[in-house]
């Protein structure tokens, strides 16, 4: 793949902070042409460098107050089949094979505590092949926007 340059890289980071800039904000932000932008941005999806336009919701508004984290021990002949079925699950967000303690670490958000014990006791750790799980219930987070712009 053709290395990306410093255009493609800033506009990376202004699409990564607000993928619903028009070409003509994005344009005049970056000091450049419209149809430079245009054609960059479409390359950068053609080279599949950009997978998706998102939105990103406000959960709070949608009720879901509660974002927990569950470590999740597997036996090995059952690690495939517990990924598919807790990817299932409607309040998972994200399920990661990781290294350490844990053999998954699977990302939650729900409106309460009842419903987080819910999610773990009746839909996670009753699968065949989880062998333990531990709970981490998120209290704060700082958002932190990837800056493309510093890989060169």
């Amino acid at each position: 793949m053709k290395r990306l340059d410093d255009l493609d890289l800033k506009i990376l980071d202004e699409l990564s902070e607000n993928a619903g800039i028009s070409i003509p904000k994005l344009a005049k932000k970056l000091g450049v042409k419209q149809s430079k932008v245009y054609s960059r941005v479409k390359r950068l999806f053609r080279r599949g460098v950009i997978k998706r336009m998102t939105i990103e919701a406000n959960e709070e508004a949608l009720g879901l107050n509660v974002h927990a984290f569950i470590g999740i021990n597997v036996e090995s002949l059952e690690r495939e089949k517990v990924v598919e079925e807790i990817a299932k699950v409607p309040e998972v967000i994200s399920v990661a094979e990781v290294t350490g303690r844990f053999d998954l670490i699977v990302e939650v958000h729900v409106k309460g505590l009842e419903d987080l014990y819910s999610v773990v006791s009746k839909k996670v750790a009753i699968l065949p092949g989880v062998s333990h799980t531990e709970t981490f219930i998120q209290l704060k987070k700082k958002e932190s926007l990837r800056k493309y712009s510093l890989i060169k």
